[in-house]
């Protein structure tokens, strides 16, 4: 007896005979999440602490806040698997991506990153002035907290770079040895990867969990917009931050992403309230 009764299909389109070959089993655990969060009132909220404090914020620095006090909060999603087991973080560390340089010439602009040790702590303008003096040290070639690594893969063969990848990943998480004497920093990339998309006019972006990582979200800030909203009963326009998400299923699953994106929707909505 068959366990999944059923027949050969033979008579099926060219691509629906490819794609069977071309691709093995799903083995991603990936799950995506979509938010358009309205962010007048914090968009007004972050023009009166610049002008307070004279530290320009944008509504990545408020979103890179708001993922760091969520994961304080829900400790459990500050989590990542090591030996088929799921560890949680003892710090709440965030990895903010960043564009090098421009883009011009034909050259695409080059992305790194800043990490933010225990993000948490950091208010609002430290944060903020914290992010901005790591980029401008990562563009200067002053930062070396992910350069190296990135400059040794790069110069090894592709075959190499991979296998070098998954050693350092396998070292540092599987293993959990330190390697930052080596020039590889502490838990490089941190639990949560912030990248601000919409500086490239991009809405709605989904950028892939890297395996090496071992971080369980990776959020994308999308391009703001103004947008007409019921808001009791009455239409009116409000500024809508369109966010995206990517998470790690076995960290991460239905019930934890709901619990974050109720925590990043009360915290955006109304900052002030909140203490950011």
């Amino acid at each position: 007896m068959q366990n999944v009764p059923g027949h050969f299909v033979r008579n099926s389109s060219s691509w629906r005979q490819i794609a069977p070959i071309v691709f093995g089993p799903p083995g991603d655990p990936s799950i995506y999440g979509i938010m358009d969060v309205d962010v007048t009132r914090a968009i007004a909220y972050l023009a009166r602490i610049e002008a307070e404090t004279g530290t320009k914020l944008t509504l990545t620095h408020l979103v890179t806040r708001a993922v760091a006090l969520a994961f304080k909060q829900h400790p459990e999603c500050n989590a990542y698997v090591r030996w088929r087991r799921i560890y949680q973080r003892r710090d709440v560390d965030l990895f903010v991506l960043v564009a090098t340089d421009t883009q011009s010439s034909g050259q695409s602009a080059n992305l790194t990153g800043v990490r933010l040790a225990n993000a948490d702590a950091l208010s609002l303008v430290s944060l903020a002035e914290q992010l901005r003096q790591r980029a401008n040290a990562v563009r200067s070639g002053q930062d070396t907290a992910v350069e190296p690594l990135k400059s040794l893969l790069a110069s090894l063969p592709r075959t190499l770079a991979r296998l070098g990848l998954k050693l350092s990943s396998f070292v540092q998480y599987t293993l959990n040895l330190d390697l930052s004497r080596f020039g590889v920093a502490r838990d490089t990339y941190g639990g949560a990867i912030i990248s601000s998309m919409g500086m490239f006019g991009i809405k709605y972006g989904f950028a892939p969990l890297v395996p090496a990582m071992r971080l369980s979200c990776l959020v994308g800030v999308g391009r703001s917009e103004e947008r007409a909203v019921v808001v009791d009963g009455r239409i009116t326009v409000r500024t809508i931050l369109p966010l995206t998400a990517t998470l790690d299923h076995r960290v991460i699953d239905g019930f934890h992403a709901g619990k974050l994106a109720a925590t990043l929707t009360s915290l955006l909505s109304d900052p002030e309230v909140h203490g950011l």
